[in-house]
């Protein structure tokens, strides 16, 4: 497959010939020999080859052209091998063109180089515009890992994913030890795939658990085998043993441990820890065995090697493992493959705990199918003992056969090869079914503000009986914040902060967000960038409802308005037209979306009637609200987090102190300084201009004149946090006001309060007010939508009908002298009820009935509130 040679293209070639400082343009690399290594070449500007990708994903598919890869290139020895093998050989792919990623300086394998001499076989480097060209234009690719994060399969395309291994170790969300977004190029790539291959039943449910596909990803499922172990049944051992130096009754041991490096790159101590292994296991073999070592391609990519007992080779594992007499490995999947051999493996679990507490497993060590041994003493005794014993293997080690690869005695690359044959066959496999409505939510930044807390009590009363509930959010969202989902949450990522997008798209993008427009239209290039965006992201997902539930973010609000949907809700949870003029311009872009989405919802009346009147009144106008869903409120999370403290004695201070598990004994800035005999007021807000703190802090200064013993506390973070700080210093209220910054959970403080103050300058509808109102704290708000909403219907406060500080002192003032306004009307189950019927309704799930899960839920720490 040659490039083209359209004018286009001829120019983008000449700037990847400049950017690559006139090096010789890369070419495809054919008839190469067992140890020639790909051409050696300065790599082209990234966001240049990605925006040729999106070009070439314009150009026709090559209906004969297949493309292989494992590992991102840096091997040949799995599952695309093996059905690379079979297609090569079968009639019936004559017409064909097979071409190879193979990564910068990596050897062609020998199973490749047999081959390259084949007109149909082409090898290309990983990373080089022929391979982008290639990824873009094939119209079958095979792969044993993963594609680079910009890759988004076409229509016709036909991706297979044989994926590397039945995991022993914990992947995906189940592994505590990697950041949360590590794992969303994984997952995208198995939505994309129309195919994963599968060994068994349970691999499937270990890839569709770890990975939140099921009831969302329309991957079908081939549990027909790994091909992969194809490669060992198939070796010629007694050949490969010979082109080893082995004789006869030499006993070869394959030492296969798996990796410990960082960031899945080349990590010298790593791989010096592993290289010092090897060597104390070399000197302890007794007389008539010999050791091979096999390191994971990462430890080997850029990394010093320096021993004779590395296997550095061009045999893949799968010929190493027909050779080998007995395996050693730790926690490595390659074991499932040996199995087919029945012959014994020995797992040297060194460090067993260390590495269970960071990573975990998904079974058992003690179900292993061979001795656990935590010292070189204890390997070669089982070694020894191991080859005897296990002659005839017993009925654990077949037990464990027939559950993880019941198939292995078939052959999943003709399988492969059939369906490859006959794309207009009907689809093989099954589906990831689920009998439960698909609701997709998007939550915004999760960052520590009121969105964030009303959408995670939201998530803890939805019945999760009745629907099959999706997150989809940000790379940076947060271990901590996610982990306080509820466990039948899936979690979709948008891992990248900027958009894989063109020239022209950038050029309309920047015109739909930035420049001034007479009008917002969602153009067709657009629609082209963002429907092409959301494949990338969810492959062929669709969904029976999708509620952006932040309102706030245009790329995410774009996606979802292009991800196939019976319907599409959008929350307003302020009044948008004062959000766009005073804060947010960005806003623009959303309101140019607002009749892509079937729903507009608010969070209280006031806020309806509000918006309902700003925004037709923006130029050009926009389109006003369609309903009101009111936020849940989580009553039982907050009896439980305002019982989690305690009011200690600290050096004759008094404070009180977190009790949740894990929290400090000593004074920290979950600590907060408390005096009961004074009158104790508190608002909990972020840190910001909307909020008002600056004029409630300058009120403060008339009412210490009255009320000496008043005291104040803000509570919360934000990027007025150090000027709120210096505005209390000059006005010498540091023994009144105190700046506590965040505090995980302020529901003790605020329950100890004597009255809570939220002066803001707009609102949507703050839970905050509820939890004051559930911990029977009377409320001072300003007279504005939201808070005069909750007040007028429940009572229990005053609302301030200014926004000045004398406004705010003067009710502050008439509060302290009237303390009978604290009593309030608010039902939490009610309140509930109403608000989680709405919301069905709202996203057109009406008949899911409500259910109070919140109370069976795990307790979570809703961030401070805004």
């Amino acid at each position: 497959m040659a490039l083209p040679t359209t004018g286009r293209l001829h120019r983008l070639q000449h700037a990847v010939r400049k950017v690559t400082h006139h090096v010789k343009e890369p070419s495809l690399i054919r008839n190469s020999g067992s140890t020639q290594r790909t051409n050696s070449l300065v790599n082209p500007d990234p966001a240049l080859t990605r925006r040729d990708y999106l070009n070439w994903r314009l150009d026709s598919l090559d209906p004969s052209a297949i493309l292989f890869e494992e590992s991102y290139g840096n091997r040949a020895s799995g599952g695309p091998l093996a059905i690379f093998l079979q297609l090569v050989d079968d009639t019936r792919f004559n017409t064909y063109h097979f071409y190879w990623s193979v990564a910068e300086d990596i050897p062609i394998h020998h199973a490749l180089s047999a081959h390259v001499s084949n007109p149909q076989v082409t090898i290309i480097r990983h990373g080089s515009p022929e391979y982008f060209h290639t990824l873009a234009t094939a119209r079958v690719l095979i792969n044993d890992s993963t594609f680079l994060p910009y890759f988004v399969k076409r229509e016709d395309q036909l991706y297979i994913n044989t994926w590397h291994g039945v995991p022993y170790k914990t992947m995906g969300k189940d592994n505590v030890g990697d950041r949360p977004v590590s794992r969303a190029n994984t997952q995208r790539n198995l939505m994309l795939a129309d195919y994963l291959v599968s060994s068994c039943s349970r691999f499937t449910d270990l890839m569709v658990g770890a990975y939140d596909l099921k009831g969302f990803a329309a991957t079908r499922i081939l549990e027909i085998g790994d091909p992969a172990n194809e490669l060992v049944r198939r070796a010629d051992r007694k050949q490969i043993r010979k082109n080893l130096g082995l004789s006869d009754d030499e006993k070869l041991v394959l030492y296969c441990p798996t990796w410990r490096g960082l960031n899945n790159k080349a990590d010298q101590r790593a791989v010096d820890d592993q290289l010092r292994k090897v060597e104390e296991l070399q000197e302890a073999m007794p007389l008539g065995y010999r050791l091979i070592a096999k390191l994971h391609s990462f430890a080997t990519s850029g990394a010093t090697i320096d021993s004779d007992a590395i296997y550095t080779g061009d045999l893949n594992e799968g010929e190493l493992m027909a050779a080998a007499d007995s395996l050693i490995t730790d926690y490595s999947s390659i074991f499932f493959k040996y199995l087919s051999t029945q012959r014994p493996i020995v797992f040297y679990q060194y460090d067993q705990n260390e590495y269970s507490s960071s990573r975990g497993f998904y079974f058992d060590p003690a179900d292993l199918p061979g001795p656990i041994c935590s010292t070189v003493d204890e390997v070669i005794a089982s070694l020894t003992k191991g080859l005897e014993a296990l002659r005839v293997p017993g009925s654990e080690f077949i037990e464990f056969c027939d559950t993880w690869i019941p198939h292995d005695s078939g052959s999943p690359s003709a399988l492969i090869a059939d369906l490859i044959a006959d794309p207009t066959d009907e689809p093989h496999g099954r589906v990831l079914t689920d009998y439960r409505p698909r609701l997709l939510i998007n939550p915004g930044g999760l960052l520590l503000n009121g969105i964030t807390s009303t959408f995670m009590s939201l998530l803890h009363h939805l019945d999760y009986s009745q629907l099959n509930v999706g997150v989809f959010v940000g790379r940076g969202a947060k271990a901590e914040i996610l982990d306080q989902f509820p466990p039948e949450t899936k979690v979709f990522f948008h891992q990248t902060t900027n958009l894989f997008i063109s020239d022209e798209e950038a050029t309309a993008y920047d015109e739909f967000v930035v420049e001034k427009q007479s009008s917002w239209d969602f153009t067709n290039t657009l629609e082209t960038l963002f429907t092409r965006e959301t494949k990338r992201v969810f492959g062929s997902m669709t969904v029976d409802a999708v509620a952006d539930f932040s309102g706030y973010n245009l790329a995410t609000a774009a996606i979802l308005t292009c991800l196939p949907s019976d319907t599409r809700t959008i929350w307003l949870h302020n009044n948008m037209a004062s959000e766009y003029e005073k804060r947010f311009p960005g806003l623009k872009g959303i309101f140019a979306l607002y009749d892509r989405f079937d729903h507009r919802v608010c969070v209280s009346q006031d806020s309806f009637e509000e918006n309902s009147n700003d925004l037709p009144q923006l130029t050009p106008p926009v389109l006003p609200p369609t309903g009101v869903v009111s936020n849940t409120f989580d009553l039982e999370s907050l009896l439980v987090r305002r019982d989690l403290a305690e009011v200690v004695d600290f050096d004759g201070i008094q404070l009180i102190r977190d009790t949740s598990p894990g929290a400090s004994a000593v004074r920290t800035t979950k600590e907060v300084l408390f005096d009961p005999d004074s009158i104790n007021l508190i608002n909990i807000a972020r840190y910001s201009v909307e909020k008002n703190q600056a004029n409630l802090i300058k009120a403060f200064v008339d009412v210490v004149k009255t009320y000496p013993q008043a005291k104040l506390y803000i509570v919360g973070h934000g990027p007025l946090e150090q000027d709120l700080k210096t505005l209390v210093n000059s006005l010498n209220l540091n023994d009144s006001v105190f700046i506590t910054g965040r505090i995980s959970n302020p529901i003790p403080l605020l329950s100890r309060c004597d009255g809570f103050i939220l002066p803001s300058l707009s609102e949507g509808q703050p839970v905050v007010i509820l939890e004051a109102f559930s911990c029977g704290v009377p409320v001072i708000a300003a007279d504005i939508a939201g808070p005069r909403a909750l007040l007028d219907t429940y009572g229990g406060g005053l609302l301030i009908p200014g926004s000045d500080p004398r406004d705010i002192s003067r009710i502050i003032s008439e509060f302290l002298s009237n303390p009978c306004a604290s009593q309030n009307s608010f039902d939490a189950v009610d309140f509930n009820k109403n608000a989680i019927s709405a919301f069905y309704k709202a996203v057109e799930l009406g008949d899911v009935r409500y259910s109070d899960f919140s109370a069976s839920m795990q307790v979570h720490q809703p961030a401070v509130h805004s």
